[in-house]
């Protein structure tokens, strides 16, 4: 299916009423066509030099540049609507809008760079690594290869064109475009849109849009736990983007009744989602592999064979068929796996292979700790010992806190060493900076 052909889907589908919004605008499927195709025709009277750096924010007008640029063959990279680095041996013209619509088309901008036109496969998408493991690289993909793997999504989570989708995640992430947009334009939903989602300000949106399905991350589920229960009325919700621990999934579905589990990247797309939880039946939070989509486990490591992933790295060489994800994880007793942290945050220590991202789950139940990111310390007999950095607004003593964290962790798992930070450096999406902090502390003397 070509993206253009999803203007008759919504035909079909009796979709034209429903609605895309964000928090200043709101506008029809049947207007959302006209001014798809405004900006369509723009592109292409333009002529612009690919591959187009798109400067993506959380808007309706930015979605419709988006949907335009989808419509056409133009090679373009999907990036943050405040991204500020463009390679000049990449990237070609820099496009920018305001969120606010102008009939003559003048919150549009373009910064040319004529020394563009990358050599890729044409029709091309690229995406940016978030770099919060090492340097950011350029992932290319395929249009067509994006919108089978939005409708693979689709065969585990039950959306239509009648549901009410909220979408507070950036559609400039895979996450956001590969698992909550794309699919929910496929169906012809109604969509709104968000971005800095706090409680105070999902109350608002919540009164305003009352969605019955939303798109969040572990973090966002936390805020919501704290929601009176005469406030929900979800058909379901999809979490991803960091792991989950089965202690706050457990939570979140005595609270909401349906969560989904989503495991992807932005190599692949949407790798595996958890599966319907029927009532009665035992909670199970692990993510199951999508149709046609092969994993192999060895050693707790995991390896992907997608039909829709990406197409290669760009300036690297072709990908094999079978990638390797760089996550730990461990095979559930139902059915599936659970993704149970990153390989190069792990040490083998006195035998056991110690997963950063469980111990760090166990360290943040301590009520003076707001933030954790473990890395590896200086090698003993056992192995690598472990130090903790820990954000914390308490000033609290890094030598208590060690003492402490004797009630919530096995004594092979306790940090050598605490080191506390007023707050933990993060990335533009609000992730931790565990590059910056290895970098700063690995290694560190105990």
């Amino acid at each position: 299916m070509k993206f253009i052909d999803i203007f008759d889907t919504w035909k079909q589908l009796g979709a034209l009423e429903n609605t895309l919004s964000d928090d200043h605008q709101q506008i029809s499927y049947q207007d959302a066509i006209l001014r798809i195709n405004t900006y369509r025709n723009w592109l292409l009277d333009n002529k612009l030099t690919p591959p187009i750096a798109f400067c993506c924010d959380q808007s309706i007008e930015h979605l419709m540049m988006l949907m335009a640029l989808l419509s056409t063959d133009i090679n373009f990279a999907l990036l943050p609507g405040n991204h500020t680095e463009f390679d000049g041996d990449i990237f070609g013209d820099q496009l920018h809008m305001s969120a606010h619509y102008h009939s003559d088309l003048t919150h549009i901008t373009i910064n040319k760079h004529d020394r563009g036109n990358t050599t890729t496969i044409a029709g091309a998408v690229y995406f940016v690594t978030s770099g919060s493991l090492g340097s950011p690289k350029v992932v290319v993909h395929r249009r067509e290869n994006l919108v089978a793997n939005s409708f693979n999504v689709l065969e585990r989570l039950p959306l239509d064109h009648e549901n009410r989708v909220l979408i507070p995640v950036p559609i400039h992430h895979m996450y956001g475009f590969g698992a909550a947009l794309l699919p929910s334009l496929l169906v012809g939903a109604t969509v709104h849109i968000t971005s800095n989602l706090n409680i105070i300000k999902f109350k608002t949106v919540e009164h305003h849009f009352v969605p019955n399905v939303i798109y969040l991350t572990p973090h966002m589920l936390d805020g919501l736990l704290y929601k009176p229960n005469h406030d929900l009325s979800y058909q379901f919700i999809v979490s991803a983007g960091d792991c989950f621990g089965n202690h706050k999934y457990t939570r979140a579905t005595a609270k909401f009744k349906q969560i989904f589990n989503l495991y992807g990247s932005t190599e692949l797309g949407v790798i595996a989602i958890g599966e319907v939880q029927k009532a009665g039946q035992e909670i199970n939070d692990a993510v199951v592999p999508l149709s046609a989509v092969e994993v192999k486990i060895d050693k707790g490591k995991l390896t992907v064979k997608h039909p829709f992933g990406f197409d290669y790295y760009l300036h690297q060489p072709k990908q094999q068929s079978l990638f390797t994800t760089g996550d730990l994880v461990s095979i559930s007793k139902h059915s599936g796996f659970r993704v149970i942290g990153r390989d190069t945050f792990s040490v083998n220590r006195d035998g056991r292979l110690l997963a950063f991202s469980e111990l760090e789950t166990q360290i943040k139940r301590h009520q003076d700790i707001e933030d954790v990111a473990l890395i590896k310390g200086k090698e003993d007999i056992k192995g690598h010992t472990i130090v903790a950095v820990v954000g914390s607004s308490t000033q609290a003593d890094p030598k208590v806190l060690c003492k402490q964290l004797t009630d919530y962790l096995p004594p092979y798992a306790m940090p050598a060493k605490v080191i506390v930070l007023p707050q933990l450096p993060k990335l533009s999406s609000g992730k931790i900076n565990r590059k910056e902090i290895t970098k700063l502390y690995e290694g560190s003397e105990i």
